[in-house]
């Protein structure tokens, strides 16, 4: 008999047996973009995993390990070896809902407008979400939020340039990243120029991603801010800040609702 060491004998912990429910996931979840037969569906059996260029006993040229398989998700990719692979603009991201107390709810609560753009609405898994304007990459996004701000809303217009991150940074395409930094110069004065009088312009990143440093994932490095209104403060140097809820907090501020995280810098800049 086996005694723990205060002398009591140990009781094995009998678990009752769960048995994992097969899974049903598109075969051009693994396939390239364009394959004839993508559409197939296949029964995933528990301890299946896409591994090695097939999916169970089901052949498929594209040698991808996802840790996870979600029923019903299709995703679209590209490529057809490591150096290739790519995933094409029908991404989509499922997240779990946000707390009731982020900036979006709190906002379209108010009676404001929340605009997102590119894929915001998902990542916040539409909460607080007024619109939702579809842009698949970087010059969409930049086109619609062109067209917001030329719309009579009154709100928070919050838009994500996809590209940097999906195809440039975790791509590590530094001459990509550089066309891609060049295009969005090129554009800069057509969101300025749509810009109102009391309108504020935020741009930043939630991370790092730079192009240049080994590996695919996400980088350490202090990330942008740059503000501008045509009536905003000019050359305020608004330091380093500690938090990237330092400009949810603005946000709030403008708006007059509050946040439970992050030192607002709305005086600093406001005239």
């Amino acid at each position: 008999m086996k005694l723990t060491p205060t002398g009591i004998p140990f009781k094995k912990k009998v678990v009752p047996e769960v048995k994992p429910l097969p899974l049903i996931v598109r075969l051009n979840a693994a396939l390239p973009a364009g394959t004839d037969d993508g559409d197939r569906l296949v029964r995933l059996k528990p301890g299946w995993v896409i591994r090695n260029g097939s999916v169970g006993g089901a052949v498929c040229p594209v040698a991808i390990t996802p840790t996870f398989a979600v029923p019903g998700v299709k995703m679209r990719l590209a490529g057809t070896v490591a150096d290739n692979f790519m995933r094409t603009e029908n991404r989509h991201d499922y997240a779990v809902p946000p707390p009731s107390e982020n900036l979006l709810p709190l906002l379209s609560s108010s009676g404001l407008d929340v605009v997102c753009i590119g894929k915001i609405a998902s990542i916040y898994d539409s909460v607080g979400v007024t619109q939702d304007l579809t842009a698949k990459n970087n010059n969409q996004a930049i086109d619609q939020t062109i067209n917001a701000l030329n719309a009579e809303s009154h709100g928070l217009i919050f838009s994500n340039l996809v590209d940097f991150d999906m195809l440039y940074g975790h791509r590590r395409d530094t001459e990509g990243y550089a066309r891609a930094l060049e295009h969005f110069d090129g554009r800069l004065p057509d969101i300025l120029d749509a810009m109102r009088g009391d309108d504020l312009l935020i741009i930043t990143a939630d991370h790092g991603n730079d192009p240049t440093a080994p590996g695919s994932d996400h980088t350490r490095e202090f990330a942008p801010l740059l503000v501008y209104g045509k009536n905003a403060k000019s050359g305020v140097n608004l330091g380093t800040r500690g938090s990237l809820a330092d400009i949810g907090q603005t946000i709030a501020e403008n708006f007059g609702v509050s946040l439970n995280d992050g030192v607002g810098f709305l005086s600093e800049v406001i005239q």
